[in-house]
């Protein structure tokens, strides 16, 4: 299903240290009923049972559970995360994984929240409560790319804020409030209903409305994101407009007008700042094993080997190439030269890019061996090494409308393309085209799909996004505002077997008679002279080199250059016609003609340059070898093409001077950017600090639970001990040794007892109970497992009921026995009394001269007096318990003495008596 229409909302809320009481103030503010999810992210001991849903139960009326695996999240429910585990969602349902740790560090918290944003998307909702550490800072980036929101507690109200100022750093936090302050923003935000116009004059206002927002940030931060999918800018616009508690667009767009911070605000939103190292690590290794493999293995010491990263954010991907690059050049053991250029119109980003300090979190993005490679560790943070950062450099720059930098053997622009409206991105990726050699390499983001419908690119890997240009195509570039010189192929000559240069001129020369040829390489140097070469070109005075642009005439220089990147970029030959080359006091014309040439056996190209006597001047200098001009003497006609000339050569010394000067702008950012950091002498004590500091969270949080538990404990505790004491039955507990183990007041009574007799065997303990010996009746209760009950007399003379049965645990362990004493000396005084009582009765019944006899309800006999016995001539052995009729010879079997005795009996009266 797609979450986004899911009618569960959920909110995540990462916590650690010191958030037990957040937590609850969170939940007893929260109303019942508010329709939305709550996943809570923390960070457990994973060798502790949790309790912190039984705790959370208490203080909100939703359903509390720990979550499960593959749980469907329901409305007005929260789940807490168990221990040893990690928890993440997809569409709508919970799922547990195992916990992945990297430098002795778990981020959880990051780990879910990117996993909410990737599900919820725009409507994902991540709450930051106390913790140390730097766990969520990573993942509210995502959050926030997707348009989601982020709400983080008070520092000043927090035990622990460290979690939350790392948060807050980044720039993306919405709401910074109090926890008991959160719920109400955050269900205002999530009930503020979105933008759906219902027909063509509210859709009409809808438009005018975001042209006018997208004026205005035109107009008042100079940001253009005119050019982004209008889906893109309607999502952002909504969400600021939530935050703002707007319903209304124009309402919106005035309050911007009114709000410069609001603005701000939103332009930065409008910035796609999603990055994290080695993002969707699949294509990554996809690239290693497909690109820079091939690129390090191709590429020779002279030439080195560039990159491009458009839309960098904060670093991350072109840090991730570069380490990448360093990597495969280790493993071939080559020590290539690196340019990396890494560009974005966020200069926020571009300043935290150029410091290269990251939080704690990245480790769960990196191998522990690349963290001890590539990175400096400091007071709790990552920095990118020194040499690492020297190979990067960062630009502001707009893909869209500034010219790219050229010769690039790689161009990465992962999920910027998306964001965008597909005619740009057609012109973007002419763009790149153009930027990159042929055979160059384009590396796009999994939902980067124009480039299918591109003929100027073929697929290396599809789905994983990864294309190379063609060879063969030209480099269209749109109406891009570009204006600058093409790049020129890199053949990479150098560390290649000597070619035999004098074949390689005679070939040329067959097709030119009479001529002069060198033989140069892409640099213009000089490989091989041919010919009178010296009527053409002169050596030039100081250090010795071999450079054709400072062996011609000084005034011919720049045009030999251009002309020579032109044939080498169209494979083509080029002319220059009616070059007039001073010779002391004469002047000569020479035609140059620069032609490819390939050496047949290493299929290697250079480039001869040929020099002719000159025949006939042209209007136009830049004409192929192909193209002929008709005759012209005409002095005017000949200025008319020296002036067409110069233009050329001025108009390619501007475009290749802007190619320049955009590069050595970028430089020279990146050298003022480079900050000099000193090793940590005490980089094992530090990692060593991070692993406590990450154990110790743990523990706070366990201990915050337990602590809760143990209140509880107490209090139960206070019950008991309030019950024993105030019972008058004295009690003794005896562990499996018949130690004692605890005693209630009224034990002492029986037993000479005080408090330190607690772990004493009870033999050893005096008693004044006659006749019976404890540890004999504990030990066959233990062995029989039955109830021993007997009544028992003091020293003074006081009786009690002894009772004892096993003690038995929770989990029906028998672990002791229990001795009971209740006193009963009452009770026995009664019966006593009674029997006095009863002998004093029967002495007077004794006394009588009537006879008397008494009758059970049975009309068995149950005692006569001495009357009796005497005037029927029995005793009372054959008299007592036996039926009347059958007394004597059977003389008081009357039939009518019989039915009146049992109508008696048969009396409600008689028979309740």
């Amino acid at each position: 299903m797609d979450s986004q229409d899911s009618a569960v909302q959920v909110v995540g809320i990462g916590a650690s240290a010191g958030a037990m009481d957040p937590l609850r103030e969170f939940f007893s503010e929260l109303p019942a009923d508010g329709g939305l999810a709550f996943v809570v992210v923390q960070h457990l001991d994973p060798t502790h049972v949790s309790y912190m849903a039984s705790l959370l139960a208490k203080h909100t009326t939703m359903k509390v559970a720990e979550a499960q695996d593959q749980t469907n999240v329901q409305a007005n429910c929260v789940y807490t995360i168990p221990p040893n585990k990690f928890l993440f969602i997809r569409d709508g349902m919970l799922h547990l994984t195992e916990p992945v740790k990297r430098d002795g560090l778990r981020m959880p918290i990051d780990f879910f929240f990117r996993s909410l944003a990737e599900d919820q998307h725009d409507k994902a909702v991540a709450v930051l409560l106390s913790g140390s550490g730097s766990d969520g800072t990573l993942a509210i980036r995502e959050v926030r790319g997707a348009g989601g929101v982020v709400f983080v507690q008070d520092p000043k109200t927090a035990q622990f804020d460290a979690m939350i100022e790392n948060a807050i750093a980044t720039g993306l936090v919405d709401y910074v409030l109090p926890v008991r302050q959160i719920p109400g923003p955050l269900l205002q935000y999530v009930q503020q209903s979105r933008i759906e116009p219902t027909g063509s004059s509210e859709t009409r206002t809808l438009e005018d409305g975001i042209k006018s927002i997208l004026n205005l940030l035109v107009s008042e931060t100079k940001s253009d994101f005119r050019c982004y999918k209008k889906s893109t800018i309607q999502r952002r616009i909504e969400r600021r407009m939530g935050l703002a508690q707007i319903r209304e667009i124009a309402d919106y767009a005035r309050f911007l007008s009114q709000n410069p911070d609001e603005l701000g605000k939103l332009s930065k939103d409008m910035l796609i700042g999603v990055t994290s190292f080695f993002r969707d690590i699949e294509p990554f290794e996809e690239l290693r094993d497909r690109v820079i493999e091939s690129l390090v293995k191709e590429q020779n010491n002279e030439n080195p080997l560039r990159v491009w990263v458009p839309g960098c954010a904060t670093g991350e991907e072109a840090y991730s190439i570069v380490m990448l690059l360093m990597e495969e050049m280790n493993r071939a053991g080559k020590n290539l030269s690196l340019q990396v250029f890494a560009s974005d119109i966020d200069r926020e980003a571009l300043k935290y890019a150029r410091d290269a300090i990251y939080s704690q979190s990245i480790t769960a993005d990196l191998s522990e061996e690349r963290l001890a490679r590539f990175f400096t560790k400091k007071d709790g943070t990552y920095q990118i090494a020194k040499h690492v950062r020297e190979v990067v450099t960062f630009a502001e720059h707009n893909v869209i409308t500034d010219p790219p930098f050229l010769k690039m053997d790689l161009i990465s622009c992962r999920n910027l393309l998306i964001y965008i409206e597909p005619e740009i991105q057609k012109r973007v990726l002419n763009l790149f085209a153009f930027a990159l050699k042929p055979l160059g390499y384009l590396f796009l983001g999994k939902s980067d799909t124009t480039v299918d419908r591109s003929d100027l690119y073929e697929p290396i890997s599809r789905n994983l996004r990864i294309f190379r240009r063609r060879h063969s195509v030209s480099r269209p570039v749109g109406n891009l505002p570009l204006r600058f010189a093409p790049p020129i192929r890199s053949d990479r000559l150098e560390g290649q077997p000597p070619i035999k240069l004098s074949d390689l001129n005679q070939q040329v020369l067959l097709a030119h008679f009479n001529a002069a040829i060198v033989l140069v390489n892409e640099d213009g140097k000089i490989m091989h002279f041919y010919g009178p070469t010296n009527k053409y070109l002169t050596h030039p005075s100081g250090d010795a080199n071999l450079s054709l642009f400072d062996m011609i005439e000084n005034r011919y220089s720049l045009m030999l250059r251009l002309a020579l990147e032109r044939a080498a970029q169209e494979n083509n030959s080029v002319k220059l016609s009616a070059l007039d080359l001073n010779r002391g006091n004469s002047a000569e014309s020479v035609d140059v003609t620069i032609t490819p040439a390939v050496e047949p056996r290493s299929g290697k190209r250079m480039l001869a340059v040929i020099f002719e006597p000159g025949r006939t001047p042209l209007k136009n200098p830049f004409v192929s070898a192909q193209e002929t001009a008709e005759p012209d003497v005409d002095i005017t006609a000949h200025l008319e093409a020296e002036n067409k000339r110069l233009k050329a050569e001025l108009q390619a010394a501007i475009e290749s001077f802007e190619t320049s000067h955009e590069e050595f702008t970028a430089a020279n950012e990146e050298v003022l950017a480079i900050n000099e950091e000193l090793q940590s002498a005490n980089e094992e004590l530090e990692t060593s600090k991070e692993e406590l500091q990450s154990v110790n969270e743990e523990l706070t949080t366990v201990n915050a639970q337990l602590n809760e538990k143990v209140e509880e404990l107490n209090k139960i505790n206070d019950d008991l001990a309030n019950f024993l004491n105030s019972s008058e039955v004295g009690t003794l507990f005896l562990d499996r040794e018949f130690c004692i183990r605890r005693f209630t007041p009224s034990a002492t009574a029986l037993l000479n007892l005080i408090p330190l007799d607690i772990g004493r065997p009870v033999g050893d303990i005096s008693t004044k109970v006659v006749d019976a010996d404890l540890v004999s009746i504990a030990g066959n209760v233990l062995k029989s497992l039955a109830l021993f009950e007997k009544e028992v007399q003091t020293s003074d003379g006081v009786w009690y009921m002894l009772r004892c049965l096993p003690y038995r645990t929770l989990s029906d362990v028998i672990d002791g026995v229990v001795f009971t004493f209740t006193d009963v000396s009452r009770l026995k005084h009664s019966e006593e009394a009674i029997m006095e009582a009863r002998d004093y009765a029967e002495n007077i019944i004794d006394t009588m001269r009537e006879s008397l006899i008494v009758l059970d309800p049975e009309l068995k006999v149950v005692s006569a007096n001495r009357a009796f016995y005497e005037t029927f001539q029995t005793s009372p052995g054959t008299t007592r318990h036996q039926f009347i009729y059958e007394l004597g010879n059977r003389q008081w079997n009357i039939p009518k003495l019989r039915e009146w005795l049992e109508k008696i009996t048969r009396r409600p009266t008689v028979r309740e008596f």
